[in-house]
């Protein structure tokens, strides 16, 4: 019996260290490309505004008056949702990272600012686990209400 308990908390701290290796490690795939996000993943723990999928899709948002105001109201939206951290801001692309208050867990957020459209694009994914429950769909809903009331 003993063995069976050792084999079974071997094999949980060795899932456990795999999940916690790849919710540290950054995706490769981030960025965008000729206008275009990376497509998301088959597992149902994220939404894009790019999405082919419909039960991923999120809507785009619209720039308010200019890139730069658009740009501030996204980075402000930001921060009134909390624990999210920008960590690479170029002219027309944001990247984050949200974090879970309870398990840590590292969520990549990208937001494009398409300037020939007038449209702000929302990718959002989790980095581990199968699904999400929802979270990256409840948390552009939120970016999105602090956006809009700006």
């Amino acid at each position: 019996m003993n063995g069976i308990v050792g084999g079974v908390v071997l094999l949980g701290a060795t899932l456990f260290a795999v999940g916690l290796y790849f919710n540290l490690s950054e995706p490769k795939d981030l960025g965008v490309r000729d206008g275009i996000m990376s497509p998301l993943s088959s597992r149902p723990n994220g939404v894009s505004s790019q999405a082919v999928d419909e039960a991923k899709r999120v809507p785009a948002l619209p720039f308010k008056m200019d890139l730069p105001t658009s740009v501030n109201a996204i980075k402000a939206a930001l921060n009134a949702v909390g624990a999210i951290e920008i960590v690479e801001e170029e002219s027309d692309y944001i990247r984050a990272v949200a974090r879970s208050r309870i398990f840590r867990y590292r969520d990549d957020v990208e937001i494009y600012f398409d300037a020939a459209a007038q449209k702000i694009h929302y990718r959002s994914q989790s980095r581990v686990g199968h699904s999400d429950l929802g979270v990256n769909r409840m948390r552009f809903e939120q970016i999105k209400s602090a956006y809009e009331s700006q």
